[in-house]
C-alpha cells in the first residue's frame, strides 16, 4: 500500500525538512507498523542507507534543489525505498533523474511517494487511517524546525547508543513533548 501526500512546497528547504523528518521517524514507523519478518527481506520498501541519513541530517547540510536531487541519486538509485523520492524529483527535474535512473517505471508526481513497509488488509484491526495518522507525525515534525534539529542532533550524536530499540524509545519521548 502507498500514500502520495501532497508536497507543501517545492523549495529545497521544505522538501529536505520532510525527508529529514521521515529519516528520524522511519525506525519508529516500522516499529509501530510491526513489519512482518517476511516483508523485511523483500526489496520493496528498503530503508535508506545510514551514510545518506547522516549526510542529510548534518546541521550544515543546506542544499539547493539540484544538490538535494544529486545527493539522493548518489545513494538511492532505486525505487525500493519506504519514502521513494524519485517521482517527486522527476517532477522537479525529469532530465536529471532519467539520466541516472532509466527504468521506464518512475513516473513524475508532485507528491511524496510513501510505500508502507507492510499493510494488513486481511486484519480487521488494521486500517489505512491508522497509517495515515502515523504519516501525519512525519508532517508535524517537518513543520517544527526546532524539534527536527534537536532530534537530528540526537541521532547524529548517537545518544541512543546505536540501539534501534533505544532510538525508537527516544522518538516516542520526543513525540510526547
Amino acid at each position: 500500500m502507498q500514500f502520495n501526500p501532497e508536497v507543501v512546497s517545492f523549495e529545497a528547504e521544505s522538501i529536505l525538512r520532510y525527508l529529514q523528518s521521515y529519516m528520524l521517524l522511519n525506525d519508529w514507523l516500522r516499529a509501530e507498523i510491526d513489519v512482518d519478518p517476511t516483508q523485511r527481506i523483500l526489496p520493496f520498501a528498503d530503508q535508506f542507507p545510514a551514510a545518506y541519513r547522516a549526510r542529510i541530517l548534518a546541521p550544515d547540510y543546506a542544499p539547493d534543489i539540484d544538490q538535494l536531487i544529486d545527493d539522493y541519486l548518489t545513494d538511492n538509485l532505486t525505487r525500493n525505498r519506504d519514502l521513494d523520492m524519485l517521482p517527486l524529483f522527476t517532477h522537479l527535474d525529469e532530465q536529471r533523474v532519467s539520466t541516472a535512473v532509466n527504468d521506464g517505471l518512475t513516473k513524475s508526481r508532485p507528491t511524496f511517494h510513501y510505500r508502507l513497509p507492510d499493510c494488513r488488509l486481511n486484519d480487521p484491526a488494521w486500517s489505512a487511517t491508522l497509517e495515515w495518522n502515523r504519516w501525519l507525525e512525519v508532517e508535524k515534525l517537518a513543520e517544527d524546525p526546532k524539534r527536527l534539529r534537536e532530534m537530528a542532533d540526537a541521532w547524529l550524536s548517537q545518544e541512543w547508543e546505536g540501539s534501534l530499540a533505544a532510538w525508537v524509545e527516544s522518538v516516542k519521548k520526543w513525540m510526547s513533548l
